[in-house]
This record gives C-alpha cells, sequence and structure tokens, in this order.
C-alpha cells in the first residue's frame, strides 16, 4: 500500500487517496529511476563545464535550470523510497513534498524565461540590445524566482487544486508563441557563400535546438493538462492513484535533456553519428 505521493507533492487535494500497488506504479518508478541514471552524470558535469567555462553571464537562464534539475534529479530516489516509509516521517515528507512542489512549478517558468531571452533576441534584437543584457537577465531572472516562490506559498496555503494546471497552461502557450516566432525568423535564410553560408549553418542548428525543446516541453506537459481538463469525469480514486502519477511522472522527466544539449553545444559529449547528424550540433 502506498499513499500517492505524486498528488499530495502537487498539492491538489487535501484527501490522501491510498492505492495499491500495481505494475503502472512499478513502470512509473522504473522511468524515475532511469532519468535518475541519465542525470546523475549528466547534469552535475554540465554544471561544472558551465562555471568552469565562465559562461554564467551569457547562460544564467541555464545555470538556475541545471540548478533545478540537480534538484530534481536527488528527489527521484527519494519520492520513491518515501514509498516505504512510516507516517511518524511526516515532518520530512512534507518538506520533501514541498520541494517537489517547488520544482513542479518553478521548472516550467525558467524554461519559459529562457525561451523568451531567446525571442527577445533573435525577434527584437534592436530593443534587446538597447538594455544591458546582464541587468535585464537578473530582472527577469529574479521575477521569475518571485512567482515562482509565491505560487508554491499559495498552493501550500490554499490548496488550489487548479493551480499547476494554469502555469503550465500559460507556460506552454507562451513558449510556444515564442519558439514558433523565433522558427519564423531563422526561416529566413538567404543563399549565399562564406560568412552568410556559416550564419545559415548557425541558424540551421539553432532551428533545431527549438524545435528540439518545443518538442519536449510539449510531451512533457500536454497530457498534464488534457488529463486535468477531463478530471471531473474520472473517478477520483482512478484519477488520484494512476492517471495523476502517470502525468506527474511525464511532467518530471528529462531532467538531463539541457544538460545533454549544453554539452553537445560545449563540445563535450560525443554522441553516435546518427545522433550528432539529426541534431545538427556538428
Amino acid at each position: 500500500m502506498i499513499n500517492v505521493i505524486n498528488s499530495t507533492s502537487s498539492n491538489t487535494t487535501g484527501d490522501t487517496a491510498h492505492c495499491q500497488s500495481s505494475l503502472l506504479t512499478w513502470m512509473m518508478m522504473a522511468m524515475m529511476i532511469l532519468d535518475y541514471i541519465l542525470s546523475f552524470p549528466t547534469v552535475p558535469w554540465a554544471l561544472w563545464i558551465l562555471i568552469r567555462n565562465s559562461a554564467l553571464e551569457t547562460e544564467v537562464f541555464l545555470f538556475n535550470i541545471l540548478c533545478a534539475d540537480i534538484m530534481g534529479t536527488l528527489i527521484s530516489p527519494v519520492m520513491f523510497l518515501m514509498m516505504f516509509v512510516s507516517s511518524y516521517m511526516s515532518t520530512f515528507i512534507k518538506g520533501v513534498l514541498y520541494l517537489n512542489d517547488l520544482y513542479l512549478k518553478g521548472y516550467p517558468l525558467f524554461q519559459c524565461a529562457m525561451c523568451f531571452d531567446r525571442y527577445m533576441a533573435v525577434v527584437h534584437p534592436i530593443t534587446y540590445l538597447k538594455y544591458k543584457v546582464m541587468r535585464y537577465k537578473l530582472t527577469c531572472l529574479l521575477l521569475t524566482w518571485t512567482v515562482t516562490l509565491m505560487m508554491s506559498v499559495i498552493n501550500s496555503t490554499f490548496l488550489n487544486s487548479q493551480l499547476l494546471f494554469v502555469i503550465l497552461v500559460l507556460v506552454v502557450g507562451s513558449q510556444t508563441f515564442f519558439s514558433f516566432s523565433i522558427l519564423k525568423v531563422l526561416k529566413r535564410s538567404r543563399p549565399g557563400d562564406g560568412k552568410r553560408q556559416q550564419e545559415n549553418e548557425k541558424k540551421k542548428r539553432a532551428f533545431i535546438i527549438v524545435v528540439v525543446n518545443q518538442v519536449k516541453l510539449l510531451i512533457n506537459y500536454m497530457p498534464y493538462i488534457v488529463m486535468s481538463t477531463f478530471q471531473g469525469e474520472i473517478s477520483g480514486n482512478i484519477y488520484y492513484c494512476y492517471i495523476q502519477f502517470i502525468i506527474i511522472n511525464i511532467c518530471s522527466f528529462g531532467h538531463f535533456f539541457q544538460a545533454f544539449l549544453y554539452l553537445q553545444r560545449a563540445g563535450k559529449c560525443s554522441v553516435p553519428k546518427m545522433i550528432r547528424a539529426s541534431t545538427c550540433f556538428r
């Protein structure tokens, strides 16, 4: 028997649903373990390379995303072990669930902030360069942290069951607009020689990176948005025991993704030629 820790972690209900362990439960746990195995060496390595290369000024959003990925990676095995702990550790459990809730709400906001930064740099370069870039990025970062902490406090205080849903809808909608605007600009490439040809190659790589990030965004968050829309049509026990358990795990999967992309850009991670060709990192 387990308490559905994922439904509690997002503070979606004040009731505790008691569910039987099932094959589905262990499949989701296997996915969590796989994510941990892929993320544990990759994310700290990428963070170390980023700091060592003194790239914090240009990659300030990525730095925060990698830190959030480390937190998510550390939370994953703890969430797994929490299936077996006793209720006397309830204070510790509440602390872990709060951190997990902070991650679930903050991570998509940081992703959206990084995409907005790219949007301004590509679509509105004159406006982007008009401001002091570092000051502008720190302002966006402070705003993102403030909103994240406010959302977590509000959610833990009022148990707003729709808060994560609203955040994800806004993030997916905004980031989709930013991504398609960036892609529209990047597609405006004209044939040429020398520097123009090199510029077109850079645009092609940037185009694919934006597409890959957008696809991951939709895979992570659309299942939660769609299933939350039909929550009222589904039995509460089935929803909290099985469906929400799946969609929260899908939301959290892929801690290694941004780290992998950065290591590829930094030339620190070799992959098979097929993958390398498909991602156009070289």
